[in-house]
C-alpha cells in the first residue's frame, strides 16, 4: 500500500491509499481504499492487493478478529483439531468460533487453510451484522435452491449489500470469497453508512 497526502479539505490533509493492483474501475476500490486507510486491511509489501485472490477461513477468521478489535479470552475452548496452538491465526481462530461469527464443521475441523465459500461468507454477514435485514424483493438466483443450507442468509447478505452477485443472477455459493468481496462484507458490517 502506498500512502500520500494529497488535498486539504477545510484545512485537514487527506490522505490517499491505493494499491497498484487495485484500479478504479474495481468493483470495491473505495471500500477496499476506505477499510485500508483506517488500518482494517492491509495490502502485501510490494504494493499490492491482490483483490481476486481468494481467502482461506483463518485469514478471514484473522481479520474479522482486526476489524472488531476483538480479544481471545483467557479461556479459550479447546478449539479444533487442525488449528494446533502453534498455528498462526489460532487466537483468531479461537476468537471467532467462541464469538459465534464462523463455525467448525461436524467432524471438529476449522479447515483453516480452505478457502471460505461465498455461502459461508453470507452467513458470517449476517452474524457480523448489527440490524437485522429482511430481503423485501430478493432476486431469483439461478444457483441458491431454497432448500440450500445458507439460503437465508445469503438473501440478507444480498439486501445488505454484504455481497453481490455474479453475473446472470448467480451468487455461486460454493465459489472462494476473494479479499476484494470480504472488504465489502467487512464494511457493510461496520461501516454501512460509507457504502452508500
Amino acid at each position: 500500500m502506498t500512502s500520500v497526502s494529497s488535498e486539504k479539505a477545510e484545512g485537514q490533509p487527506i490522505r490517499v491509499c491505493s494499491f497498484s493492483d487495485v484500479a478504479a474501475n474495481n468493483p470495491n476500490y473505495g471500500i477496499i481504499n476506505y477499510l485500508a486507510q483506517r488500518g482494517l486491511i492491509t495490502g502485501y509489501p510490494d504494493g499490492t492487493y491482490h483483490p481476486w485472490e481468494p481467502v482461506t477461513r483463518a485469514q478471514a477468521a484473522f481479520i474479522t478478529v482486526k476489524a472488531l478489535g476483538l480479544t481471545l479470552p483467557a479461556v479459550a475452548a479447546n478449539g479444533f483439531y487442525d488449528v494446533p496452538t502453534d498455528h498462526w491465526a489460532y487466537s483468531a481462530v479461537m476468537t471467532v468460533a467462541m464469538a459465534g461469527y464462523l463455525t467448525g464443521y461436524p467432524d471438529g475441523t476449522f479447515r483453516p487453510d480452505q478457502y471460505i465459500s461465498r455461502a459461508e461468507a453470507a452467513a458470517l454477514a449476517v452474524r457480523l451484522s448489527t440490524a437485522p435485514v429482511s430481503p423485501t424483493s430478493p432476486p431469483e438466483l439461478k444457483d441458491v435452491p431454497a432448500e440450500h443450507w445458507a439460503a437465508n442468509q445469503i438473501q440478507a447478505a444480498l439486501a445488505a449489500g454484504s455481497l453481490t452477485l455474479r453475473g446472470n443472477s448467480r451468487f455461486e455459493p460454493e465459489a472462494p470469497l476473494n479479499r476484494g468481496e470480504l472488504a465489502r462484507v467487512i464494511l457493510v458490517a461496520f461501516a454501512p453508512a460509507e457504502l452508500a
